[in-house]
C-alpha cells in the first residue's frame, strides 16, 4: 500500500530524495501506464528501500529502488543486456534489473507480467 499517496512523478520524487533515495520515478504515461502512488519502507537487512507502482488497463508494473550490494547474477535466459539492463523472466514475471549511475550506488527491479522483451522496451522508451 502506497505511503507516498500522489500521481504525481515532481512530488513522488521529491518524498524520496528526503529519504535519501534517488529521486528518479519513471514516466510510463506513453505506454499507458498510470502512477498509481510510491512507498518508503525498510527491507530486513534495515537498508532503505522505495516502492513505485504503475497501472495499465491490462497490467502493472512495480519499481523497487535500494542501495547495492544486491545479490544478482547476470541470469542465463536474460533476453536483453544493454548498458546497465538486464532483463529476463521468472516465475511468470518479467524483471528488469538496473544498476542506475546516480549517487550512492542504487539499483532498480522493474517487475511486471508482460514479456520480458515488452518489458525491456517499455523501460527503454520511457524517462526518468
Amino acid at each position: 500500500m502506497p505511503n507516498v499517496r500522489s500521481t504525481s512523478i515532481s512530488t513522488i520524487a521529491e518524498a524520496y530524495g528526503e529519504h535519501d533515495m534517488p529521486p528518479a520515478v519513471w514516466d510510463f504515461t506513453q505506454e499507458g501506464y498510470e502512477l498509481v502512488g510510491g512507498r518508503l519502507d525498510q527491507l530486513p537487512d534495515g537498508r532503505p528501500v522505495a516502492y513505485t507502482f504503475y497501472r495499465s488497463a491490462s497490467d502493472a508494473i512495480m519499481c523497487a529502488f535500494e542501495t547495492e550490494p544486491i545479490r544478482a547474477a547476470t541470469a542465463s535466459n536474460a533476453v536483453d543486456w544493454y548498458a546497465l539492463h538486464q532483463v529476463y523472466s521468472y516465475r511468470g514475471y518479467s524483471i528488469c534489473f538496473i544498476r542506475l549511475m546516480l549517487p550512492g550506488h542504487f539499483v532498480a527491479l522493474l517487475v511486471s507480467r508482460v514479456p520480458p522483451q515488452q518489458l525491456a522496451d517499455i523501460v527503454t522508451r520511457a524517462e526518468y
